[in-house]
């Protein structure tokens, strides 16, 4: 669900709803912000607030109106000044604690979640949100409490099927992850997000036609992902496939030229294809990148001129 839906559930459930300013000196600013006409908005809910500076819900509103300008701090202040005011304005709790999470403020941020469900504790994005607080903390356990219950409060809820599954996935659960990345894909099936980390755990577990399908996915969605041609190269590779992973590497030299993994990827798979001479170019630019791969790429180039060797026999 769009964000602009939820905030519209969680206006109605705090009261904080359209038709609760029908006579309100916020009309008109409320109504510019619907058609985000946010400059406009935020001229006539500062002229609301210089005439009933007490009033909290023109806080709110104003914060509201702030954060989509990217005004974070100015957001953050009205919001505080707001809850100042009116210490149960929930829909203020919860956007603060949104800009705190953004500003790197967990602590502050769970906090204001918590807060926020004690006026609203059937709005997913509530639990969500804190989720992703806890998780940002490495608390992967309490994350997944929260992911849980945002998904009970709505089944339809991919954002939490795709969280959850991150926290799961740091776990070490790869199983709960992956059944979790199934959902949100099932869901919302053109998530760039939910297709890598799905393709992640797939070539994780030797399913690399999945992974190699996940990652051709992801790159319709964003065709200048460096990672997704990079991974679906090293799954390629994995499977012999030696022509279609020297392209993919090639692709990854063309969007980031100073990746020096790339060419060695690009050097192996040359070389796996007896181009020696185009090999050792690509060999000789990794190590000027990255001098430090010197010995890794040596195991690798001795391994594959080992199994070259062998078959000649």
């Amino acid at each position: 669900m769009k964000w602009a839906s939820w905030i519209l559930v969680l206006v109605s459930l705090l009261s904080f709803a359209p038709s609760a300013f029908a006579q309100d000196p916020l009309d008109s600013a409320l109504r510019l912000y619907e058609r985000k006409d946010f400059a406009g908005a935020l001229q006539e809910a500062n002229r609301v607030i210089q005439k009933a500076p007490n009033y909290s819900r023109a806080y709110t509103l104003r914060g509201q109106i702030r954060k989509e300008l990217n005004d974070l701090n100015g957001a953050l202040a009205d919001f505080n000044k707001a809850l100042e005011l009116n210490p149960k304005d929930g829909l203020s709790s919860y956007q603060r604690g949104v800009i705190r999470y953004q500003l790197g403020d967990n602590d502050g941020a769970i906090s204001d979640f918590d807060r926020t469900i004690e006026f609203a504790s059937k709005v997913p994005m509530v639990y969500y949100n804190r989720g992703l607080a806890k998780e940002a903390k490495e608390k992967h356990a309490d994350a997944i409490s929260d992911f849980t219950k945002s998904i009970e409060l709505n089944p339809k809820f991919a954002e939490g099927y795709y969280a959850r599954g991150l926290s799961y996935q740091s776990l070490g659960k790869n199983a709960e992850a992956m059944a979790d990345y199934d959902k949100s894909l099932e869901l919302k099936p053109q998530s760039f997000e939910g297709l890598y980390n799905r393709a992640t755990l797939r070539a994780a577990a030797d399913n690399l036609d999945g992974a190699i399908s996940d990652y051709t996915l992801a790159l319709s969605i964003n065709p200048r992902d460096r990672d997704s041609y990079f991974y679906r190269a090293q799954a390629r590779e994995r499977k012999r496939e030696f022509e279609s992973a020297e392209d993919d590497y090639s692709k990854v030299i063309e969007l980031s030229p100073q990746f020096a993994e790339a060419y060695a990827g690009r050097g192996i798979v040359r070389l796996s294809q007896k181009k020696d001479a185009e090999a050792q170019a690509d060999f000789n630019q990794c190590l000027k990148l990255n001098p430090a791969m010197k010995e890794s790429l040596n195991r690798r180039i001795e391994y594959v001129k080992y199994h070259r060797n062998q078959k000649k026999r």
